[in-house]
């Protein structure tokens, strides 16, 4: 069972971190570089308990796995894309969630 509590204040503290990570140079090529979280059930519940903390999300699938795609809303389409993903994925994994980069060159 999902503790949306949790997720909500978890996802704000990683969209934090992916804000301060997106500043800088966004050169490099285009990307749709994202989050994917695994683990939480796709509703209507997940996509605005994520887009409360300030996250846009949508439902994905990697590896034939059934997860949830996150972004920071606003980043460019080079490095500041790449990077908010990293800080994004990193903290969540820091707080328990089971998350990864999904690297996607244009």
């Amino acid at each position: 069972m999902t503790d949306w509590t949790k997720l909500r204040e978890d996802l704000a503290a990683a969209r934090e971190a992916a804000e301060l990570a997106a500043q800088g140079d966004d050169g490099g090529s285009s990307n749709f570089d994202d989050v994917r979280l695994f683990g939480v059930r796709w509703s209507k519940r997940a996509a605005g308990v994520a887009e409360e903390a300030g996250l846009r999300a949508r439902r994905a699938t990697w590896l034939r796995r059934a997860c949830i795609s996150l972004e920071l809303p606003g980043t460019g389409q080079g490095h500041t894309r790449t990077r908010a993903a990293e800080a994004l994925a990193r903290v969540l994994r820091g707080r328990g969630w089971d998350a990864s980069v999904f690297y996607m060159a244009d």
